[in-house]
């Protein structure tokens, strides 16, 4: 799934094991720069739930460990 597809959905949503491979590789190229502010919430809460379902591979955790500690940052500071 690309990044754009995924930040146009709103509310709750269900993604295929491979749209989620394939958002994690995506995702795990960018910075926190990178996200909107108002999307910040929907990533963060995207990476959290992958992390703790532990489905990022292996190869892209420590990149995807990163985003989501600097959007935890940005959050906060909103």
């Amino acid at each position: 799934m690309r990044i754009s597809e995924f930040l146009a959905r709103e509310g709750e949503f269900e993604i295929s094991p491979e749209d989620a491979q394939e958002l994690n590789r995506n995702l795990s190229d960018l910075s926190a720069s990178d996200i909107p502010l108002e999307k910040v919430d929907q990533v963060l809460d995207y990476l959290i739930l992958s992390l703790n379902m532990d489905s990022v591979d292996t190869t892209i955790r420590a990149r995807i460990d990163k985003l989501t500690t600097d959007l935890q940052e940005i959050r906060s500071q909103c």
